[in-house]
């Protein structure tokens, strides 16, 4: 006979003990896994670039799942809202303080699924208002960014998804005074991407590969007036290798090649060298995401990059280092 669990003698003897009246311990305990409806990220990002320049980030989203994830999941915490697929609705503020280009903001949005989770719908609304601080004669704007994706799980555990992200200009905030007159903008940013997002059986793999087109139209009156155009095409890479149940290394790459074309009056060469150029840009992150208990996530990335010059005032070649720190809570 096998000799009965330590567990098991110390339950017995302190039954015997205590008597039929002492609460069941056993039973008060909490069984099965927590349920987790509600995740709050905060993310903070330092960016310097040579020339002085320098750019904060500073972003805090929450979102509410109606299908909870579970905290003892055997799925590691990196991959569960990728596995299990729940819906998914959120607000999201930020802010990017830049010596070049200022930028405030929050928004609503939402991921839902039918045709039992084979589908996936999204969408986000933002507000922002971007202060100019690159041109002394351009002030800000307001704009009204919005996104759309629509997700197929083609199999078990890949996503195949298009989107389409634009950011209308709704007002300008240009203040005309007897010193100078202003520039106002109007117009329209837009993107469309095509992506996949797949991991491995072992859960210890995920990333999303995506190609995207984008294309900007601005027009300007006032100070210098005329058209501000872009056309480009750009690939984003996000891979996250799970090494140990808790930890995560992740890499993050951009990359986009640009044609811009600036017809604005009086900008060359006072103002802007080369009118028409073509613009690269190349950005990539490296970091480790470590989950503590299944509730708390520490993120922390450096990275780095290069940005071409843009056919805009007080533009230059720029290259880039950066460091971010962020923390997700699930409850």
């Amino acid at each position: 006979m096998r000799p009965a669990p330590l567990a098991a003698i110390a339950a017995a003897v302190a039954a015997c003990a205590l008597g039929p009246g002492f609460p069941n311990l056993a039973a008060a305990a909490p069984r099965g896994p927590a349920e987790q409806r509600h995740e709050v990220d905060a993310d903070f990002q330092l960016t310097l670039l040579t020339g002085q320049d320098s750019a904060t980030l500073i972003e805090t989203r929450y979102v509410y799942s109606p299908q909870p994830l579970l905290r003892r999941d055997i799925v590691m915490p990196t991959l569960r809202r990728f596995v299990h697929r729940p819906d998914e609705y959120w607000l999201r503020a930020a802010h990017t303080g830049s010596t070049i280009d200022t930028r405030t903001g929050a928004g609503a949005g939402a991921r839902v699924h039918a045709l039992d989770r084979r589908i996936a719908f999204s969408a986000e609304v933002f507000a922002e208002f971007d202060d100019v601080r690159h041109d002394i004669y351009e002030d800000g704007y307001v704009a009204l960014p919005v996104r759309f994706e629509t997700a197929l799980r083609v199999l078990p555990l890949l996503d195949v998804a298009v989107g389409y992200r634009a950011r209308p200009v709704l007002a300008s905030t240009a203040l005309l005074d007897d010193a100078r007159l202003d520039a106002e903008r109007s117009g329209l940013e837009q993107e469309a991407h095509l992506s996949a997002t797949f991991a491995t059986n072992r859960d210890d793999f995920l990333g999303t590969v995506a190609v995207y087109a984008r294309d900007a139209d601005w027009t300007f009156t006032g100070f210098h007036s005329g058209e501000l155009a872009v056309r480009g095409a750009g690939a984003r890479l996000d891979l996250s290798l799970q090494i140990s149940p808790q930890t995560s290394l992740f890499l993050r790459a951009d990359g986009r090649i640009e044609s811009w074309n600036n017809t604005r009056l009086g900008e060359a060469p006072d103002f802007v060298q080369d009118l028409t150029p073509t613009v690269h840009g190349l950005e990539a992150d490296l970091g480790f995401l470590y989950w503590h208990k299944g509730e708390l996530g520490i993120r922390v990335h450096l990275g780095g990059g290069y940005r071409g010059e843009e056919p805009v005032h007080n533009s230059r070649d720029r290259g880039l280092g950066r460091v971010g720190l962020g923390i997700v809570r699930r409850f």
